[in-house]
């Protein structure tokens, strides 16, 4: 399984920061997602924990589960679906910072293809996460800061 964390500051106010990022509908104004919407409500919160949210991306198709929202602090999920298929997990965390919110997005993903998990699969895996994930952050930058 591989890991990527992506880090990043976005100069914005932490609760704003959170806001847009835990809704998953606006990660459609990133580069590197073509599609991204709430398929259930968490139980909660609506984008919280047992929400489900489908993203296309240029690497593919995701169905997600929230596992884990700590409004303002953090969100977590899990990968229940995707094509191609891979098995992950993912957690956002936000922290203050002097410029503004501290993110790290920290992604655990895997090909669920045995032999192909390793190798150049593997990294080919890990860099569609970091630029997916960065994509997003790019376009939370980029609103927020207007």
């Amino acid at each position: 399984m591989t890991r990527t964390i992506v880090d990043r500051v976005i100069s914005a106010p932490r609760p704003l920061v959170f806001t847009w990022l835990s809704d998953a509908g606006r990660y459609s104004s990133s580069s590197t997602v073509l599609r991204a919407r709430w398929l259930a409500a968490g139980a909660r919160f609506p984008f919280g924990v047992h929400a489900v949210r489908s993203l296309i991306s240029s690497t593919g198709w995701f169905r997600e589960e929230i596992t884990s929202y700590v409004p303002g602090d953090s969100i977590g999920y899990v990968i229940r679906a995707a094509f191609p298929p891979v098995r992950g997990s993912g957690h956002v965390r936000l922290l203050d910072d002097a410029q503004g919110t501290r993110v790290v997005w920290s992604s655990h993903i895997e090909l669920a293809l045995p032999g192909w998990a390793h190798g150049p699969a593997g990294y080919l895996v890990q860099r569609s996460a970091q630029r997916l994930l960065s994509g997003i952050l790019d376009a939370a930058e980029q609103e927020l800061a207007t």
